[in-house]
């Protein structure tokens, strides 16, 4: 991990110049054929475990308060407390049935859990039986990376809470810009004013606060990425940080939606 605090304004000792193209297609389907349910679980048990063999973990929370228009994945959709109750507790009981299959639970350290979306920040306060139970797992120590996504515009403390409660060690919230018009055309809030709040709260309690920015917007400019740049490299709480660069073809949909 780098820490983006220290040195200049640059990205890595380096200056853009140019915006780069695109080459990575992140929503896009691969053209092979769907793996069956039992195909997947016989990839899982059959899975060789040898001395090179890492052991990580994704949890996926599938719920959005909307649909952003950058994002190529489900819509929004409601979610309330018995939904979300619920929802844990499937995803809970799926995590330990799967982990019985895979052969190198119990042999191999979990290096890092991952729980993203969506915005799992949605399920408010019920995170936080899903975190005790993975602190619980077999093969989680003190050196595992417990990693979190979240929206700030729907974040609230009680989600907060558990996390810190819970030692998470890394929250990774979406930025994409700090242009205030370029975030109302990705239809999000203009102000930043819930990213200061959320940074405010976590500072000091989570080891990573991780800011994620996308290059390639319509309407940005080289300017407004080194202007986001130069943000998170100022930024009393924000210390690692994450960007991509967009697909080439998604702008021209977003003019025509």
């Amino acid at each position: 991990m780098v820490d983006l605090r220290k040195g200049d304004e640059s990205l890595l000792n380096t200056r853009f110049h140019y915006m780069a193209r695109n080459t990575i297609d992140y929503w896009m389907v691969a053209d092979s054929k769907k793996l069956s349910e039992a195909e997947v679980v016989h990839s899982i048990a059959s899975a060789p475990v040898t001395e090179q063999t890492t052991f990580q973990l994704y949890l996926h929370i599938p719920y959005c308060a909307q649909k952003c228009s950058f994002c190529a994945f489900s819509g929004g959709n409601t979610l309330d407390f018995a939904d979300a109750r619920e929802y844990i507790a499937l995803l809970i009981k799926q995590l330990d049935k799967i982990l019985q299959i895979t052969p190198a639970y119990g042999q191999k350290r979990i290096r890092s859990v991952h729980i993203g979306g969506g915005s799992p920040d949605l399920v408010r306060g019920q995170i936080g039986k899903l975190l005790s139970h993975v602190r619980g797992l077999d093969g989680i120590d003190d050196n595992t990376e417990i990693a979190i996504e979240c929206a700030p515009s729907t974040t609230k403390p009680d989600f907060l809470d558990e996390l810190i409660a819970h030692k998470v060690t890394k929250l990774s919230f979406g930025v994409q810009s700090i242009n205030p018009q370029i975030r109302a055309n990705v239809r999000l809030p203009r102000s930043m004013r819930k990213v200061e709040e959320l940074c405010e709260y976590v500072a000091g309690q989570t080891p990573i606060v991780n800011a994620d920015f996308i290059t390639g917007l319509p309407g940005q400019t080289l300017a407004d990425v080194e202007a986001d740049l130069s943000y998170a490299l100022k930024h009393p709480v924000i210390n690692a940080v994450s960007t991509y660069l967009l697909t080439p073809a998604l702008p021209l949909l977003w003019w025509l939606m």
